[in-house]
């Protein structure tokens, strides 16, 4: 259930970000750019800076189960990665 809370949350703030784009529309070139610098790209590094700390914030479980993939108990490599 977490997960799902989760990509709501990232798909409302691309929401935000399109939205912002989509007013941009009718402008000039050199107005989009400057609302762009301004707005937009802090809506973006907001996005990630979210993003990143949401991966960060992953539980171990999920965590250890990647490395469980990737190094099994026989100490034998997966096929699918060798």
């Amino acid at each position: 259930m977490q997960s799902k809370n989760l990509y709501y949350l990232a798909l409302k703030q691309m929401q935000v970000i399109y939205r912002e784009e989509m007013k941009l529309q009718e402008l000039e070139p050199d107005e989009r750019l400057r609302i762009r610098q301004v707005v937009i790209k802090l809506l973006v590094e907001a996005y990630f800076t979210w993003v990143q700390q949401k991966f960060r914030e992953r539980p171990a479980k999920d965590q250890d189960l990647e490395r469980s993939q990737l190094f099994p108990e026989s100490g034998k490599v997966p096929e699918s990665i060798s």
